[in-house]
């Protein structure tokens, strides 16, 4: 998924379950007992509908335990295909020997369920994941534990020396819940000079963004697997892009449904390239990261700190 990679993609699922609801307290999501199967559809469109006319909680929470789950489940295949092409990116700032390797420190930003970092600590990379989502750390521990993860964000955590710096999906387009768009474009002008800092000579920072809602937006894409279905929207108000996700999951002979909102800022990709001129970054922008083309709408900023 852009970090959210929602496509159009309809298919058949094997969710079995009821239809009294209540709520799960430690998730906020909503619960929903007893056997159906293709009603499930139903009942998920119609709590759709109902979401739409504001009459289902919102959460503030970005990629809670459910969409986390989903996620990582269903919309990991953008950073297994990239994993390969990062390495060759790295591999042309210096010999990957595997002494360099181990004393190459990557962090990644938006580390998601750990898919990246398990494909780097594999080839001998120092491995250190950010995510604002505890449950993606969770689960990026489990999936890669030869790196390192913690909850921050690239406004605010502190960045040790390194040799690159990754932010693949979206992350630096994602607005948090009380940030305004200036205040965004703020934190991530600062966040590109503190990456200048934290760079070695000829260090990489690779990131993609969305500069163009066009082809992004629509009414309800879904989705599902063996264990988990969801529904998305997007709609662009000038600068901003509002996706609004419905996961429902079977957690132990129970179908939980949980929603989220997450707002994007677009940047053109001359705003993107003057900011990190400003920071002393050599900078290429491209549609692709090596063989792997980023979806429409979308763009791969390739940064380099002068050696």
């Amino acid at each position: 998924m852009s970090r959210n990679r929602m496509g159009s993609v309809r298919s058949r699922h094997s969710l079995h379950c009821c239809a009294s609801r209540h709520r799960d307290r430690r998730t906020n999501a909503r619960i929903v007992d007893g056997p159906h199967d293709d009603k499930i559809v139903a009942d998920f469109l119609a709590l759709y509908r109902l979401r739409r006319r504001g009459r289902t909680l919102v959460s503030r929470m970005i990629y809670g335990v459910d969409l986390a789950y989903v996620h990582h489940a269903g919309f990991s295949d953008y950073a297994r295909r990239t994993g390969p092409e990062i390495v060759r990116l790295l591999a042309a700032q210096q010999p990957l020997s595997e002494m360099v390797r181990r004393r190459s420190r990557v962090i990644e930003f938006g580390s998601g369920g750990g898919t990246t970092a398990r494909y780097l600590s594999g080839r001998g990379f120092d491995v250190l994941g950010f995510d604002v989502s505890a449950a993606m750390v969770t689960l990026a521990r489990q999936t890669a534990p030869r790196a390192r993860f913690s909850v921050g964000s690239l406004a605010t955590t502190p960045l040790p020396r390194c040799g690159a710096i990754i932010a693949l999906g979206e992350v630096v387009n994602y607005l948090g819940d009380h940030r305004t768009t200036p205040a965004h474009d703020r934190a991530l002008c600062r966040f590109f000079a503190r990456a200048a800092r934290a760079l070695e000579p000829g260090g990489l920072l690779l990131f993609d963004f969305m500069e163009s809602a066009r082809h992004r937006t629509f009414n309800a894409n879904t989705r599902s697997g063996n264990d988990w279905a969801i529904v998305a929207s997007a709609r662009a108000d000038g600068a901003i892009l509002t996706r609004s996700i419905t996961t429902i999951r079977q957690v132990n002979g129970r179908l939980r449904l949980s929603q989220e909102t997450h707002r994007v800022r677009l940047y053109p990709r001359r705003a993107i390239v003057a900011a990190l001129r400003r920071a002393g970054f050599r900078v290429a922008i491209r549609r692709s990261i090596g063989r792997v083309r980023v979806i429409r709408g979308d763009a791969i900023a390739v940064a380099r700190r002068p050696s």
